[in-house]
């Protein structure tokens, strides 16, 4: 009985953080939309800046759910709370040193 009781929870819990993710994901996109509805005054360049609105909500949402997990995690247990904080930490550091890798290729001259 305890044993189902526990399995249950673990998935309703799984399900709360997937549906925190999604939420996440929705409002980033919802803050991404006055963008790609400029971009629709020119047809396929509002469906560009939505598909790119959309991976970089992804990207920000991504780490930012877990970071949240992994704080709310730190208290009952410290060792899976801090694997997240560096998992998130990690997809934050790609994501910054490619973008600024891709900067400094744009930045510079062609020969």
């Amino acid at each position: 009985m305890y044993q189902s009781a526990e399995e249950a929870n673990t998935i309703k819990l799984w399900l709360f953080r997937l549906l925190g993710f999604a939420l996440m994901y929705s409002g980033l996109r919802a803050v991404f939309r006055p963008l790609e509805v400029l971009g629709d005054v020119v047809p396929f360049i509002g469906s560009i800046i939505g598909a790119g609105a959309g991976i970089v909500s992804f990207l920000i949402a991504a780490p930012l759910s877990l970071v949240t997990i992994a704080v709310a995690w730190i208290v009952y247990r410290p060792v899976v709370g801090i694997i997240l904080l560096v998992v998130a930490g990690a997809i934050g550091y790609l994501v910054y040193t490619k973008a600024k890798a891709k900067k400094a290729a744009q930045a510079a001259p062609a020969a």
